[in-house]
């Protein structure tokens, strides 16, 4: 069993690498970027004020394209010459290319991930150290991502300021419940599995392949789930007020980087997984980790719990509505590469969410092992449910059997992305991870023998474990974050449950003093929809897909 301490260092990965031969010439002067089907002006006047800095390259640096691949190589990552923090808008498209591919996708995934995982300051400002010299102590700066808003802090905002949210209100901090006794603004988390127990509720039909209990690492602790929006994304849902009880979010439309004028990169939204640690050794820079207070409200059972604990991050799923695609979402899906192997060959140490010593099960054993039924034939079981979703009882801290989880998709790093970029952050946390995926839909227009989503599949290992089926051969996955966010309100689910939670509280009695009669809640008003969004209802075939 893993030790309870942070004790994780790099994982050498078996790469496909695109290594530099020494013959390579020098770097030529770029071609002129093309990004998507248009240049976008935003994204170009940010770009020129977002810090950068150097990555070290061994050898002679190849000569690379205007996106920063290797030339003649199907767009193909080369040696990362610098870092920065701009959040690329779009797909980077080199002259004479019409269509993104699956290469060019991953590129854009990388360059995201680095800038999204830029320190900043209090002030949200990108540091110009960048993240070679990030403060990965609990008390160190934030990352870009993590100053963006959640929509349980949103909700709080609501009911702080009466129902009256603006855009100004993305730098108000919410406050924490009284239980938590810590600053307004500190990392809360409520959650232990993709899908919230409201959107569970809501949505059956649509969330039953990834909805279910948490995944457990070896040390018997649940995964620690958390939802946050950019700034772009705010805005609409605020300005738009498509929050409100009565408001009707099928016609919603998030912008790409071509409509978003206000920021240049379109809306975005990340999901990200935490596991609680206990020790954090002096120097271990193997992790991102932060102090977090988990907390749960109370009921006819137990008081409210508010736990501080360090968490370290241990996956990071992102969506970005872009041009590219046909004006849909783009995803990605990056791990740490000790959750799990990556490979079939099965594991050569202990890692985070896989037992060792389990014998390989069937489909005759683990198929109909009903979630809750945590036996000891049970937990060898690859991908099930062994908890289920936790009961009025149960508390975040118990200690639970860990769960199994193994890949079903093949992983390959035929882009060489994640080989490149993990040596550009060499001694950060970023290093160790693993870009397991990314997904976009392909443009009707293209002229290829597939069409839809690439690639068909795409699933987190610990945000999706349960999104999988027995099949004759074997177990198959079931996970598509772009086939399942279709059903949402233009790819996010948050906003059926946080107007049912604004309704329910306007439906709630008020506290009338004695012998008084409360008012009736009166019945809200429909919001107005953001300005330029599309009033007719969105078509249920219209790929779309964001985090919760």
């Amino acid at each position: 069993m893993l030790a309870r301490a942070l004790l994780i260092s790099a994982l050498g990965l078996s790469l496909v690498g695109c290594p530099a031969g020494s013959d390579e010439p020098e770097i030529a002067a770029p071609s002129k970027p093309v990004v998507s089907r248009s240049t976008s002006a935003a994204v170009g006047a940010m770009a020129g004020a977002a810090p950068t800095v150097a990555a070290t390259v061994d050898g002679k640096a190849p000569q690379l394209d205007a996106c920063g691949a290797l030339l003649d190589s199907n767009n193909r990552c080369g040696p990362v010459k610098e870092l920065s923090a701009q959040i690329p808008g779009d797909v980077c498209l080199p002259e004479g290319v019409v269509e993104p591919n699956s290469a060019s996708v991953e590129h854009l995934a990388w360059k995201t991930f680095v800038a999204l995982n830029w320190p900043v300051t209090p002030q949200g400002v990108p540091a110009s150290d960048g993240p070679l010299v990030a403060d990965h102590a609990p008390g160190g700066h934030a990352v870009a991502w993590e100053t963006w808003r959640s929509p349980p802090e949103l909700l709080q905002l609501l009911r702080a300021n009466e129902g009256m949210v603006s855009k100004a209100d993305w730098s108000t901090p919410a406050d924490l419940p009284e239980a938590c006794n810590a600053k307004a603004g500190s990392l809360l988390l409520e959650q232990t599995a993709t899908v919230s127990d409201a959107v569970a509720a809501l949505l059956p039909e649509v969330t039953a392949h990834v909805n279910g209990g948490p995944a457990v690492d070896q040390n018997g602790r649940p995964v620690l789930v958390e939802t946050r929006m950019n700034r772009t994304m705010w805005d609409v849902v605020v300005s738009g007020g498509w929050y409100e009880p009565g408001s009707s979010p099928r016609g919603l439309q998030f912008p790409n980087n071509h409509g978003d004028t206000a920021y240049g990169v379109g809306a975005m939204a990340v999901q990200a997984a935490w596991v609680i640690l206990d020790a954090v050794e002096e120097g271990d820079a193997s992790m991102r980790v932060r102090t977090a207070y988990v907390y749960q409200e109370g009921n006819e059972h137990r008081s409210a719990v508010c736990d501080e604990v360090l968490v370290g991050l241990v996956a990071l799923q992102i969506g970005h509505k872009a041009a590219a695609g046909d004006d849909t979402w783009v995803w990605s899906v990056f791990e740490h590469s000790a959750v799990a192997p990556l490979d079939d060959n099965g594991p050569s140490r202990e890692y985070m969410f896989q037992t060792t010593g389990c014998a390989e099960l069937g489909g005759d054993v683990c198929a109909d092992v009903v979630p809750g039924s945590a036996t000891e034939a049970a937990r060898c079981c690859p991908n099930t449910d062994l908890h289920g979703r936790l009961g009025p009882k149960d508390r975040l801290s118990d200690d639970r059997t860990p769960t199994h989880l193994t890949r079903l998709d093949a992983w390959t790093d035929s882009s060489s992305c994640t080989e490149h970029y993990r040596k550009a952050l060499a001694g950060t946390p970023w290093s160790n991870f693993a870009l397991i995926g990314a997904q976009w839909w392909e443009n009707e227009e293209a002229e290829t023998l597939q069409f839809g989503p690439r690639p068909r599949t795409l699933r987190s290992l610990v945000l999706e474990p349960w999104a999988t089926r027995w099949v004759p051969e074997g177990q198959d996955t079931v996970s598509s974050c772009i086939g399942c966010h279709q059903a949402g309100d233009d790819g996010v689910f948050f906003l059926k449950p946080l107007r049912q939670a604004i309704a329910a509280d306007a439906e709630a009695p008020s506290q009338p003093s004695e012998g008084a009669q409360a008012e009736p809640a009166e019945e809200p008003a429909p919001a107005t929809p953001a300005e330029g969004s599309d009033q007719e209802s969105a078509s249920p075939s219209e790929p779309t897909s964001a985090p919760e």
